[in-house]
């Protein structure tokens, strides 16, 4: 186990979805690889700098039909050309409130 890992509050749910993301830039597309109550790690080639914040929405598996997850988040830590763990900041509606249930589904 890495020693980030061990750093975390929140067990992590290897999941496959889109993600549509935004900082100051056009909405980019790209794949969301891990998601936990705290955070989430996105496929990306071309990382954004730790700190950036990001407005972000994806689907949640397995949920069609419910509204997207939509919130903001920060960028917490990149490596390059493979990805980027960001950091929820806030929710949406009532984003956080699902996004806890399907975890639960999910353990």
């Amino acid at each position: 186990m890495t020693q980030g890992r061990e750093r975390r509050k929140f067990p992590r749910v290897p999941i496959i979805v889109e993600i549509y993301y935004q900082s100051d830039s056009p909405v980019i597309r790209s794949r969301l690889a891990d998601l936990s109550e705290g955070g989430l790690f996105v496929d990306t080639v071309n990382p954004l700098p730790p700190g950036s914040e990001v407005n972000f929405r994806f689907e949640l598996p397995g949920k069609a039909g419910q509204s997207p997850v939509v919130g903001l988040a920060k960028v917490a830590w990149t490596q390059p050309t493979v990805g980027m763990g960001v950091e929820f900041v806030r929710f949406g509606d009532d984003s956080q409130d699902r996004l806890r249930a399907f975890l639960r589904e999910q353990q």
